[in-house]
């Protein structure tokens, strides 16, 4: 069965055959050991639960927010816990909002088999660059053209607005992650010393109904589709960490539901497959302009623009 895996555009270290972004047998990940920050609730009560609307509401304002951000600066650690194997990464993130597109510098770093493994994006407001570096060696890159892709956009007659996200960053994660999944309810909790709301979301039906292959119904119930059988790297919810004074991401989780181990009676155990975290966090300060610099030298590079915008799904609408 052929899917697509919509919302790990972000965190793309090889994922799946890195995919980047313990053990699978393991009843729970030892984030401590890792760097990770560990959770502790928050001493305030909720005076009541919020409605699917409320939570909808702050995830859309935490979005505007981000997008309305001037420059972003942030260290990134990670944690991918598949295929029976456990990786475990750092890097940066910036971004500078201030022009007609937003630039945009990702770099993640990692061992795999003991060989330094490296993905490196890069947005400089002229091309959109992404090297992949699985094995030590010289890696691969590409390149897309950001012109072309918003003339395509324009083209589309796309809402003003919406047109870099296909770009990538933070704000294209949080808009996918709105789009796949339902987030109905949050919670106040500490990550670490920062008040965060904890959003947590599960799979939209159209978009299961997407990646299962079937029309949906009007009377299709989430209880219609075995999440089970859903491919091992994609998870079955998300949840998110985010500020309650900045409404900014600091956190994201994807989940997947397991079988539990026969000494806590075989209940199913949701563990983390992918921890995505970002600290040092530093808002709307300057970056240098040379950070968004990239220079391929002799490297090859194979121009996937054409691809890009397919990837897009854009197509030409009739304009009025």
């Amino acid at each position: 069965m052929k899917s697509k895996s919509p919302i790990f555009h972000f965190p793309r270290v090889a994922f799946v055959s890195m995919l980047v972004f313990s053990s699978i047998s393991q009843n729970c990940l030892a984030l401590q050991d890792s760097g990770l920050i560990a959770l502790s609730p928050t001493q305030s009560a909720q005076s009541s639960q919020p409605s699917e609307s409320e939570t909808h509401n702050f995830l859309l304002n935490a979005i505007q927010a981000l997008e309305g951000r001037l420059t972003i600066s942030a260290r990134v650690r990670y944690e991918v816990n598949m295929f029976g194997q456990r990786l475990v990464g750092s890097g940066i993130y910036l971004e500078d909002r201030a022009g007609p597109c937003p630039l945009i510098r990702l770099e993640l770093r990692t061992q795999l088999r003991e060989k330094p493994s490296s993905f490196l994006r890069v947005c400089d407001g002229r091309y959109l660059w992404t090297y992949r570096n699985a094995s030590g060696d010289v890696g691969t890159l590409n390149r897309v053209d950001v012109a072309k892709v918003a003339r395509a956009m324009s083209e589309a007659n796309e809402i003003h607005g919406q047109e870099w996200i296909g770009l990538g960053g933070l704000p294209r994660l949080l808009r996918s992650l709105e789009a796949n999944f339902r987030f109905e309810t949050f919670e106040k909790v500490d990550l670490g010393l920062i008040p965060v709301q904890k959003l947590r979301g599960r799979w939209r039906e159209k978009k299961l109904a997407e990646i299962f292959g079937r029309k949906q119904t009007a009377n299709k119930k989430m209880g219609a589709f075995d999440l089970g059988s859903l491919p091992k790297q994609l998870p079955d919810s998300v949840t998110l960490f985010v500020g309650r004074d900045d409404l900014f991401p600091y956190r994201i989780e994807y989940l997947r539901t397991q079988e539990g181990d026969s000494g806590v009676e075989n209940r199913p155990i949701q563990r983390r497959i992918v921890v995505m975290e970002l600290f040092e966090v530093n808002l709307n300060v300057p970056i240098a302009r040379n950070r968004f610099i990239y220079n391929p030298g002799e490297l090859a590079f194979s121009d996937q623009t054409a691809t890009f915008i397919e990837k897009l799904g854009l197509k030409k609408k009739r304009r009025p």
